[in-house]
């Protein structure tokens, strides 16, 4: 049997500096083929250790292109992320690595099926549009996806990780036809780790660290979120600014803990109110924001005057169990479609809070004229009765005005 071998070797022969043949052998790959004949079998020459393997002979290694192809196979089932070959009509043509049962689950099954076959309709959608886009535009191209083993019909979900599973997709197009169709090379690795990490970064840069709720930068984007996306009378939202009245005395009297003890309530207490309807922010001091979506001004006014009233009747106490009585004023500003930028809403709502402390406090105020007909509102106060007052239509003002008994 003859067996055909490529053999790469190096010159390393002094040569004359500057000469023609140093730079030709510099740049050159020598290639050599030989043709050995394997021994017989009453050989006194050992076998070989492997299916074609040659002895090496003057330090040189030689292998079959068995060997390599075998090497290739074995180094491609090795590969520690799933790699996916997928036709352009959504057939799993070929499957290889991703042996590690931890972290993927084996869909080896899938093989010959196609995304509607074991998917279902939305997902297998999805990744169909994925590998059109990745043929149209004929590069390479990375998203990230969820999927867990339930989702796909018959895969064994109790050989590998449990629930929800994140996956970045790169996907290649494929210059080679698969029975006569185009395709796709799709590597799935799992990111739920890094998912984890970077969710728990992001709540962390978004979120107030002594109340729990957003900060003023989640605010802000999500404001210029939805401005830059309001083209339409359904993109109507209303802002709140909110603070606490009187919060220094507060801080002065009992202490900055004290005060931070009063913060935590009054977050948790408008939590109550809105009831994840809308975005609670803190932002900055005793200041606090709430992004209202779909809420016009009537809404946003009747959601500000629930707030003020939980406000006005929650029972604060400090860590030492002494009770404190806290109001909060309110301004509020809506936007309308394509009328509006994030630093005029917010600037309109606090002029309008401005106006409502100026009433006295405890009471809130809209930046511009309110559709809400007149009607009566008991504004409770500690030590104190409270009138029944009209609501104000004139000039959008709101207020609480009490007497003393």
């Amino acid at each position: 049997m003859c067996l055909v071998v490529a053999v790469w070797r190096c010159q390393t022969r002094a040569l004359k500096p500057g000469g023609p043949h140093e730079i030709r052998r510099r740049h050159r790959q020598l290639f050599q083929i030989r043709r050995r004949t394997a021994p017989a079998a009453d050989s006194s020459v050992a076998p070989a250790a492997g299916l074609g393997d040659i002895a090496p002979q003057g330090g040189e290694i030689i292998k079959t292109q068995d060997d390599n192809l075998n090497l290739q196979l074995e180094m491609m089932a090795a590969l520690p992320d799933p790699v996916f070959v997928l036709t352009e009509s959504g057939r799993y043509a070929a499957l290889i690595g991703g042996r590690d049962r931890s972290t993927y689950h084996d869909g080896a099954c899938l093989v010959n099926f196609t995304l509607y076959d074991v998917l279902p309709r939305d997902k297998a959608d999805w990744f169909a549009e994925q590998i059109q886009t990745t043929l149209v535009e004929d590069q390479l191209r990375i998203v990230e996806y969820v999927l867990s083993a339930d989702d796909i019909d018959g895969v064994d979900s109790t050989n590998g990780p449990g629930g929800d599973i994140w996956f970045e997709g790169r996907i290649s197009p494929m210059r080679t036809l698969v029975d006569g169709e185009r395709a796709v090379l799709w590597v799935a690795s799992n990111i739920s780790r890094r998912h984890e990490l970077e969710t728990a970064l992001q709540r962390l840069s978004e979120t107030d660290e002594l109340t729990g709720v957003y900060n003023r930068r989640k605010l802000l984007n999500t404001l210029n979120d939805r401005l830059q996306g309001s083209s339409n009378e359904c993109d109507v939202f209303s802002l709140l600014i909110i603070d606490l009245d009187y919060f220094k005395r507060v801080n002065d009297t009992f202490g900055h803990l004290a005060g931070d003890c009063v913060l935590k309530q009054f977050a948790a207490a408008c939590a109550v109110v809105l009831q994840d309807r809308a975005l609670l922010a803190r932002v900055g001091g005793e200041e606090f924001a709430v992004l209202m979506p779909a809420a016009d001004a009537h809404e946003a006014q009747h959601k500000a005057e629930e707030i003020r009233r939980a406000i006005a009747a929650h029972r604060f106490l400090l860590e030492d169990g002494t009770p404190l009585s806290i109001t909060v004023s309110i301004g509020i500003s809506t936007a309308q479609p394509g009328c509006c930028r994030t630093d005029e809403l917010i600037r309109a709502a606090d002029d309008a809070l401005y106006r409502a402390k100026e009433q006295g406090r405890n009471a809130l105020a809209h930046s511009g004229a309110t559709p809400a007909p007149d009607r009566a509102v008991v504004r409770p106060g500690a030590g104190m009765r409270s009138a029944v007052v009209p609501i104000c239509t004139t000039d959008t003002v709101i207020r609480a005005k009490l007497v003393r008994p």
